[in-house]
């Protein structure tokens, strides 16, 4: 490195020093009064598999993120991706704004110098910017410094890496506190849809294990994998967003029950209407009404799961037996989770 370039990044960095140590904490900014005209593109850059072991920290760094640019009076994109040259790229070409960074990434040496990091944000995850971005990352400072002074960070941390585990609470017989860091919002899907919160919340386990950034090979998204076209009809334009994500799904699967409720409410009881519209929800709404009417076709009971079953089973170019199995499974933890919480 030149002495030049040395004592701009020296002095980058004291900059923020001083913004962060010597500078009062400011207010939080009124966001629908103030907004800046280009939205803060964010990238999460951590490992987004449906087993993830970082799935929590990218709920985390989500929820962080969202109120870092509403404070500040930003419009924001946040999405999420594996690490890949393309994520170093776009950072030190200012196409993203705000990288997120684990602690076992490795910052490639020719861009080492073309960016700053933030301190330390749990277990040394931390936030890079492009390196003539000193203003962005003094006011990052500010507000990690206030989000640590209010206790906001410190409750943010409890909310997404206490124990979710109900296992012990299961042999004891005890009551959970929790069942996932999205509760708050899952329980107010299930008062708005008369959908019990803790089914919505196996149908997300199944869905995603609460991985608000993993997605599958339908381009399904999110803590319960909605697709773009599902998301827009319940006015979500982002469904990574796990607020918006949980509204969007829950909104689907209520519609569903309903639907499969008000067509045939002289033959199906509530036991068949849960298991055909999470069956619905699994595998499409048209595909399972196709089959509950071939049934009937057939003779037997279209509105009966255990006569679908039989149906879907004799079906060699649909892989039912994932579908069936989505439905068992989901109805299990729902029945778990019926022991552990109200």
């Amino acid at each position: 490195m030149s002495v030049g370039k040395a004592i701009r990044v020296l002095l980058l960095i004291l900059a923020a020093f001083v913004l962060v140590y010597l500078r009062p904490y400011e207010p939080v900014v009124n966001t629908s009064e103030v907004r800046t005209e280009e939205p803060l593109d964010c990238v999460i850059m951590l490992d987004n598999g449906l087993f993830s072991p970082e799935a929590r920290h990218i709920g985390f760094h989500y929820e962080l993120l969202q109120h870092f640019c509403r404070e500040a009076g930003h419009h924001y994109v946040i999405t999420s991706s594996v690490a890949s040259d393309t994520c170093w790229q776009n950072l030190v070409h200012g196409v993203t704004d705000i990288l997120v960074l684990s602690p076992q990434d490795t910052i490639p040496e020719q861009w080492r110098d073309s960016m700053m990091l933030s301190l330390p944000i749990k277990e040394d995850y931390r936030w890079a910017v492009p390196c003539d971005r000193a203003d962005l990352m003094g006011r990052i400072h500010v507000f990690l410094y206030g989000q640590r002074e209010s206790g906001d960070m410190q409750r943010l941390q409890g909310k997404y890496f206490r124990s979710y585990r109900i296992d012990s609470h299961i042999e004891n017989n005890t009551i959970a506190g929790a069942l996932s860091p999205y509760d708050e919002w899952i329980r107010a899907e299930g008062e708005a849809t008369g959908i019990d919160w803790r089914l919505l919340s196996a149908i997300i386990y199944q869905e995603s294990r609460f991985n608000p950034a993993t997605s599958s090979s339908r381009n399904a998204v999110g803590l319960m994998q909605v697709l773009t076209s599902t998301a827009n009809y319940y006015g979500v334009d982002d469904p990574y967003d796990p607020k918006m994500n949980i509204h969007a799904g829950s909104r689907h699967f209520a519609r569903l029950v309903r639907s499969f409720s008000a067509d045939y409410p002289e033959a199906v009881d509530s036991a068949n209407v849960i298991r055909l519209a999470l069956a619905a929800y699994n595998a499409g709404e048209t595909r399972i009404r196709d089959f509950c009417h071939v049934t009937d076709s057939l003779g037997r009971n279209g509105l009966d799961w255990e006569e679908v079953k039989v149906t879907i089973e004799g079906d060699e170019s649909f892989n039912g037996r994932q579908t069936e199995d989505y439905v068992d499974l989901v109805l299990q933890r729902y029945e778990l989770y019926k022991q552990v919480i109200e």
